[in-house]
């Protein structure tokens, strides 16, 4: 039984691990034996690269986009389809997207979009918005948004 946490870019990679086994079969990515995960903790992440880039910081994604996706060419038309998380759905997870109601790196609308794809894309999925809490407190230990964290792990795990 696997459950995945990621928080900022962490929810990028937890999410896209969890969909890894739809990436296309061209993709250099591809290949192996796709971890199996039960469900993700998407924590303040910026799971679809596209709707992030104009909402978070530059420094967050802008500035390194073409380090993390590569480069447009003949044989990659679209580096997005096999690096952005909404590009591989349905994962078959459980997908819980955590937002801090003031998280200017990652907006709850990030969070709302993100879960809305899953849905229609046929996956459990639902959106936590922590009331007054930014960012960085999703990962403060003790605090009330990383307590609802581990009970969303604990869930997943049939822990609760």
């Amino acid at each position: 039984r696997v459950a995945g946490f990621g928080h900022s870019a962490g929810g990028h990679l937890v999410t896209w691990l969890a969909g890894r086994k739809n990436l296309p079969a061209t993709s250099v990515l591809a290949g192996g034996d796709p971890l199996q995960m039960l469900g993700v903790v998407n924590s303040g992440g910026l799971a679809d690269l596209e709707a992030s880039e104009p909402l978070t910081l530059k420094s967050c994604l802008a500035e390194i986009k073409g380090e993390l996706i590569g480069e447009v060419s003949d044989a990659r038309p679209d580096p997005l389809s096999d690096t952005s998380s909404d590009r591989l759905l349905p994962t078959g997870a459980v997908i819980y997207s955590v937002n801090g109601e003031r998280d200017r790196i990652a907006p709850p609308a990030l969070g709302d979009d993100f879960t809305a794809k899953a849905k229609q894309a046929g996956d459990k999925a639902r959106v936590i918005v922590i009331p007054n809490e930014g960012h960085v407190e999703l990962i403060a230990p003790g605090s009330d948004a990383f307590e609802k964290q581990v009970s969303l792990l604990k869930e997943i795990l049939g822990e609760d």
